[in-house]
């Protein structure tokens, strides 16, 4: 009995729902598989691949595996979730990208024993988080960390802390890029710092205190060979491509030669360096540091003069120091923190990052102390050919002063060296600058210096033929700070270092310097300052209007008085914000309420008038008279 053509056609509308529905569930999995695609509305696109990490996946010549030791999302406290899904969205565009050789899997090590103690040996550590729950506290350890595995070789990141999340991609690139490089850069450290002791079987040595830079050593190390070298009797090795000179100090004959020799040969130069030092110990007051090869920098056309940098509060960093506040009938010291001239704050908004060169192009801040300008010398470059630019300059509203024997942050000190400093004009100025091109050798037409003693009471160094002095270099890179504080470990912190904005800006100029802008994209992502510019403006017309502008005679004012007129100037600014707040917080509310109060009139006209219009209707169609006619 042949079907009826209702259940034909029912058969086959079915079928062909069943096949659509299969056909839309195989295209999202190839699409999963294949494609990721979102909208990111962010002006640095900080929740997409960057375009860097994704030529570096797609060049992949063997299998990446990715192994996310994580605990899973339902099973981690709610803080973690927005780290634990922004992680694995990462992770799922590295395969995406991967075109087949990037494998993404993802291993709970609480479930399996095995699992746990794999993830243990290859370093992944779980970090305790305390839990509220039912009225329950609970310890609870929380799985976040991710081994690379590539070829025959591996890399971890041990711990993912929600606050580190910010700087995944470039952690996960990092550690594939460090896999797949057949050799990665060398990077040098010249400094009077002492050894540090030698790794141990069982435990490690205490780093010694003197050694201020090797939290800087430590988060370079993970993507770049670091070492230190020593020149008093060598040259730098052959094999360095960045020789980093963190403070020079009573730089010696040989050693200058070294550096010299270096540049001639190509390697490529940083210099972070101070004229002075303010220790805190004995109240900031100033200790001259004698560098000794002031005379090779100003030879390359690089001059560092002996003064500091003066900010404005509205461009400077904050000091914490005592303080003497009245509570009640008594008086207390607390720790309170104030605009501090002689620490520079340097933004991407504020135009204190250069905008033309990949190293600062994207940074949002860094913090300097005691910073020391720096000038490139025209004459000379153009003598030598070479061409210079500047890295780093303070605000438009800063000073240059040469009065730098006392800068502790009293009162007293800091007012009188505001009064001075405000008659004269402010204007920028540059403390980084970095000069390119062939550079000409200091030693020319001299003799190379002999090998010197390590200590006084060390045996003379062997005599070794001189080398041959290389008088004109090959095309190479020279970058001056006029700062080597920003770096130092006791700016940077101890812990998650790598996520200092300082170390941001020193990391990118290692990059820069070694030739692998890529990292640079991807670590200065996100890090843009975002201030009121109309409040530093807001506050410069007021000084003007009280008299108290840039440049102006105040040779008339006393010190109470320009104090006096500050205040008038700052009473003003603090009205014209607690106006912007008040307006945001009651002005927007009300602004909805009054929207909302006008629709409802709106449409209660519109319904009186559409039922006037059919009352009206009505009434005139009852009105109407009925019709007349004969009967038929």
């Amino acid at each position: 009995m042949s079907a009826s053509p209702k259940s034909f056609f029912t058969r086959n509308a079915v079928l062909t729902v069943a096949l659509l529905l299969g056909i839309l569930v195989e295209a999202n999995l190839l699409a999963r598989r294949l494609l990721v695609r979102r909208a990111d509305l962010t002006q640095d696109k900080e929740y997409t691949l960057d375009e860097a990490s994704r030529r570096l996946v797609g060049g992949l010549k063997d299998r990446l595996v990715i192994t996310a030791y994580f605990t899973p999302r339902d099973k981690v406290p709610g803080h973690f979730v927005p780290a634990w899904r922004r992680v694995a969205d990462l992770l799922e565009e590295y395969r995406a990208f991967g075109g087949g050789r990037v494998v993404v899997e993802f291993v709970d090590p609480a479930q399996e024993s095995e699992a746990r103690d794999k993830a243990q040996r290859m370093g992944v550590v779980p970090f305790p988080v305390t839990v509220l729950e039912r009225e329950q506290v609970s310890q609870q350890a929380i799985y976040m960390g991710i081994v690379m595995r590539y070829e025959e070789r591996n890399k971890t990141i041990p711990m993912i802390r929600p606050a580190e999340v910010a700087s995944i991609e470039y952690q996960v690139t990092t550690a594939v890029k460090s896999l797949v490089a057949e050799r990665n850069p060398r990077v040098a450290f010249f400094s009077r710092e002492p050894d540090k002791p030698p790794k141990m079987k069982g435990f490690d040595l205490p780093t010694p205190p003197e050694r201020i830079y090797q939290v800087v050593r430590d988060a370079l190390a993970e993507r770049v060979e670091v070492l230190d070298v020593k020149l008093k009797r060598d040259l730098v090795p052959a094999d360095v491509d960045v020789l980093v000179c963190p403070r020079p100090t009573e730089v010696t004959a040989h050693e200058k030669f070294a550096i010299d020799q270096f540049v001639m040969r190509g390697g490529r130069l940083l210099v972070l360096l101070d004229r002075a030092d303010y220790p805190m110990a004995e109240n900031l007051r100033r200790k001259e540091i004698p560098l000794g090869f002031e005379d090779l920098l100003e030879h390359w056309g690089i001059r560092v003069p002996n003064a500091l940098i003066v900010e404005s509060a509205q461009a400077s960093g904050m000091m914490q120091r005592p303080q003497r506040v009245k509570i009640g009938a008594g008086e207390f010291t607390v720790q309170g923190a104030i605009p501090y001239p002689f620490w520079p704050r340097a933004t991407g908004e504020g135009q204190g990052f250069s905008k033309d060169n990949p190293a600062t192009a994207r940074l949002g801040e860094a913090i300097f102390l005691w910073v020391n300008p720096v000038e490139a010398i025209p004459e000379r470059l153009a003598a030598a050919g070479l061409s210079s630019e500047w890295l780093l300059r303070s605000s438009p509203r800063s000073w240059r002063t040469g009065k730098v024997d006392q800068v502790y942050p009293d009162d007293r000190t800091l007012g009188a060296l505001e009064l001075e400093l405000v008659k004269e004009k402010p204007a920028p100025s540059t403390f980084a600058i970095a000069v390119s091109g062939s550079f000409p050798s200091f030693f020319e037409g001299k003799e190379a210096p002999p090998p010197e003693k390590e200590r006084p009471t060390d045996k003379d160094p062997e005599t070794r033929p001189a080398p041959p002095i290389l008088t004109k270099g090959v095309d190479t890179r020279v970058v001056v700070v006029g700062d080597s504080d920003f770096a130092a470990t006791y700016v940077l912190g101890t812990r998650a270092p790598a996520q200092s904005k300082n170390f941001l800006l020193l990391a990118n100029l290692v990059d820069w310097l070694a030739l692998d802008p890529d990292l640079i994209a991807i670590r200065s992502r996100g890090t843009r300052e975002r201030p009121l510019t109309a409040l530093s403006e807001r506050r410069e017309r007021y000084r003007e209007e009280v008299g108290i502008r840039p440049g102006a005679d105040l040779s008339g004012l006393t010190k109470e008085d320009y104090q006096a007129k500050l205040d008038q100037a700052e009473e003003r600014l603090q009205a014209f914000k607690d106006r912007v707040k008040y307006t945001h917080l009651l002005g927007l509310p009300l602004a909805v309420v009054l929207f909302g109060v006008l629709r409802t009139v709106l449409r209660a006209r519109e319904k009186r008038a559409y039922l006037n219009r059919f009352a009206g209707a009505a009434a005139s169609k009852s009105r109407a008279p009925a019709p007349t006619g004969g009967t038929p």
